[in-house]
């Protein structure tokens, strides 16, 4: 068995991976971005089956952290990533870390909503998300109060 000396996989200079929790059989994990409320975090959490984790507990310091270090390590972690960075789509670098990584990430598109705005809205496609994070391969999902969008399915 070999061990690696170096950093972990998803670490930076600026920001040190810390990994995510285990989840108990049956459960998902959803990584809420820095541009969201902690709070979001702690409401997934009240849902069955679902542990919601903010950026901050997954990287020392979130601040630093690149999108394309979450978005990798959430991937490959098999964790889903609530954002409200909907730009994250015309960035060819984070859209080929989405897709080689698996990463399933839906992202609210109205920055007004606030946290309870932005939790109602996903509250409102929370089952049509619990059943997309069950199947393997990258999504990128945007989320409006009346529809979604699937950029990738």
């Amino acid at each position: 068995m070999s061990t690696n000396s170096g950093p972990p996989k998803w670490s930076s200079s600026d920001s040190t991976f810390l990994g995510f929790p285990r989840l108990p059989r049956g459960h998902q994990g959803i990584l809420v971005d820095k541009c969201l409320s902690p709070r979001i975090a702690t409401g997934i959490s009240r849902f069955g089956q679902l542990t919601g984790l903010p950026l901050s507990a997954a990287f020392s310091d979130d601040a630093k952290t690149e999108d394309e270090q979450f978005l990798g390590a959430a991937g490959e972690a098999g964790w889903a990533v609530f954002t409200q960075n909907d730009k994250m789509l015309r960035n060819p670098v984070q859209m080929s870390t989405i897709r080689s990584n698996a990463t399933r990430l839906f992202t609210l598109t109205n920055s007004h909503l606030g946290a309870d705005g932005g939790g109602l809205v996903f509250g409102r496609w929370l089952l049509r998300i619990r059943r997309r994070i069950d199947q393997p391969g990258p999504c990128f999902w945007r989320l409006y109060e009346d529809k979604k969008i699937h950029d990738i399915k």
